[in-house]
């Protein structure tokens, strides 16, 4: 695991050697064990590493034996033994035990043909001396971040845009990005908070040269339901690819541990983990004391009591928010999704002082089935089909899931563009009351849900599918990449066992209504694992680490900050806001009660809002980042 950098240069060699210096420091915390450059006459090329593997031999930039091509590499290559024998075949020989000489030798060999087969999470920079052409690649679901930027002719790219901002001409932000995520509190473009960088988006890659740049998908989902499957069937094969996946991603030279909430994904990763390895696992748990409904352990407890493991627990409080949420934004980069950033940082911090790699259980709600807007998809392909299999849909849902199956099914008559089954938090209807007129003048011309429809627009697929295909395009990627940095920036390797290519081959095969069976949610992960979790889990709601930031807001030590951060001279000059409608929005806050599901959604509104000024003060207003408060 690494942060890795690059700048090709426009004239000045010395420059950009002093360049890259600057950000490698930035990213000191992606790879505080190495450091190395590689420059030549055209280009320059930086590496931190955090060695998991080969730690004495794994050195970047790695160069070819022949001295012709130069890589950085960010990831890990679960399937690098197999392809390196491969390798071995055509003639390669190796001189490290480090999956970065195995992707090395892979590109030179099959080039972009080949990248299909790397199974993993990478972001790669490589460079070919002879021809002069750079080419990057980032891995299928954007698990490793990267960045680029074109100046002048040259381009620069990077793991963090933090560490980009000391060769960017002029820090600006970009007016549609923000306008963007305050769509939908997320974004679902290449674009990113400031005007000049961009982010490679999954599976794709970008080949660089002097006269100009190319770019490329290789690979796309793609739904393959030829294949007859009954439920037993799929859950037998989803438990062995299961079992095989976790194994993989346990290749390393470092203790192991595991990320432990009270839901199905991460308490099967850690039992199955436990299962593998010789030692106790270590299990680490983010905890909320606000309200039982927020405090996971009853379930993350039983699992890790029944694995013999080592419980590792941090309750999180307002305080913790209030010192760390500046540390929070400033390794982001950037505003992203959710209220879970926090929680996750906290909880990699916890997981520092213990192991250098941990396994999480993202992925699997995505690809199979595990919110509730799933239940509103199959209720769309039932009414294709009968009225009785569509009131057998509407039956389906329990009532616990009433409050978010209805806002996607019912607030569309009221909001049209909900209807595509992600979150809206600012519909187009509300955006006059919401946003001045000003910045809505300033994106005259840009639209935000285009963002979203060029990800549908000439797929013929059932509602069911096109969901899936948002969420693993667009949902999926960004909670990886929260995730990437929040355990980066204590140094932890994180590794996502469910996003294994394999899994997600095998997920796209499965049709909607198996992956629902018997009308529950994940059925099939939660059958495979039956015999082997603890009877609790199935008497705990899904809660997703939900965060008490509507009752944190209300009183101190929260209240005053972010009526700082939402209504200062600095902040309601920004011109984005109407700061009476968000007046509004926090008085009723204030004055509320309860802490119902739109309570949670108003303070998730809030937060956005006030990690936006955040974001401005962190990197804009100052001539170097650096976290605020």
């Amino acid at each position: 695991m690494c942060g890795i950098i690059g700048i090709t240069h426009n004239g000045n060699i010395e420059q950009s050697r002093r360049s890259i210096q600057k950000m490698l420091d930035v990213m000191i915390h992606r790879g505080p064990d190495d450091e190395g450059i590689y420059q030549d006459n055209n280009i320059c090329l930086g590496n931190r590493r955090l060695a998991i593997i080969d730690i004495q031999g794994g050195h970047q930039p790695m160069i070819s034996q022949d001295g012709r091509y130069v890589i950085v590499y960010n990831g890990e290559l679960y399937n690098y033994r197999e392809l390196k024998e491969k390798l071995i075949q055509c003639g390669y020989h190796f001189v490290t035990k480090s999956d970065t000489e195995v992707v090395l030798y892979w590109l030179i060999e099959y080039g972009t043909s080949g990248l299909t087969e790397l199974n993993g999470m990478f972001a790669v920079g490589l460079w070919d001396k002879l021809e002069k052409v750079l080419l990057l690649v980032r891995d299928r679901l954007g698990i490793k971040p990267l960045y680029y930027m074109e100046n002048n002719k040259s381009l620069v790219f990077s793991s963090e845009i933090k560490s980009m901002l000391p060769v960017i001409p002029q820090k600006a932000a970009n007016l549609n990005t923000i306008y963007e995520f305050l769509t939908f509190q997320n974004v679902l473009s290449n674009r990113t908070f400031f005007r000049s960088v961009y982010k490679l988006l999954p599976g794709h890659w970008i080949r660089w040269t002097t006269s100009g740049k190319t770019s490329g998908c290789y690979w796309d989902i793609s739904f393959d339901q030829n294949h007859v499957y009954n439920f037993q069937d799929v859950v037998e094969e989803y438990s062995e690819i299961l079992n095989n996946s976790v194994s993989r991603h346990m290749i390393a030279d470092v203790s192991v541990g595991t990320y432990l909430s009270g839901g199905f994904d991460s308490s099967s990763v850690t039992t199955i983990a436990s299962s593998l390895s010789d030692e106790p696992v270590y299990t680490f748990t983010g905890a909320f004391t606000d309200n039982s409904y927020y405090d996971e352990r009853a379930g993350s407890r039983a699992v890790a009591e029944r694995n013999n493991a080592h419980i590792n627990e941090i309750e999180i409080t307002p305080q913790d928010y209030l010192q760390n949420i500046g540390n929070v934004i400033y390794h982001l980069d950037e505003p992203t999704l959710g209220t879970g950033a926090l929680p996750q940082y906290m909880v990699s911090k916890l997981v520092a002082g213990n192991v250098k790699m941990v396994l999480a259980g993202h992925g699997g709600d995505e690809m199979f089935a595990g919110y509730q807007v799933f239940k509103v998809a199959l209720i769309k392909e039932a009414f294709k089909r009968s009225l009785r299999q569509t009131w057998s849909a509407l039956r389906g849902i329990h009532r616990d899931e009433l409050t978010r199956a209805a806002y996607y099914l019912l607030y569309p008559l009221l909001y049209p563009e909900v209807s595509h089954g992600v979150f809206i938090m600012t519909p187009k209807r509300k955006r006059t009351s919401f946003f001045t007129s000003d910045f809505l003048e300033q994106n005259n011309g840009f639209e935000p849900f285009e963002s979203l429809t060029k990800h549908l627009d000439g797929k013929d697929d059932l509602p069911g599918e096109r969901l899936s295909r948002l969420y693993l395009k667009t949902y999926l990627p960004t909670l990886l990449t929260q995730e990437d940095k929040m355990s980066m920036a204590h140094s932890v390797e994180s590794r996502t066992p469910l996003c294994d290519n394999k899994m997600l081959d095998f997920a796209l095969k499965i049709p909607l209504d198996l992956k629902l069976w018997n009308n529950n949610l994940k059925a099939v992960a939660k059958a495979a694992m039956k015999s082997r979790l603890p009877e609790v889990l199935n008497t705990l709601p899904k809660r997703g680490f939900p965060t008490p930031f509507a009752m944190w807001y209300r009183k101190e030590p929260l209240r005053l900050f972010m009526e700082e951060l939402l209504f200062s001279k600095r902040s309601v000059e920004r011109g984005i806001f109407n700061t009476s409608t968000l007046k509004e929005m926090f008085r009723r806050n204030l004055c509320s009660k309860g802490d119902t599901l739109y309570d949670y959604a108003r303070a998730n509104r809030l937060y956005s809002c006030s990690i936006v000024e955040l974001w401005f003060r962190t990197f804009i207003d100052q001539n170097e980042p650096v976290p605020i408060c």
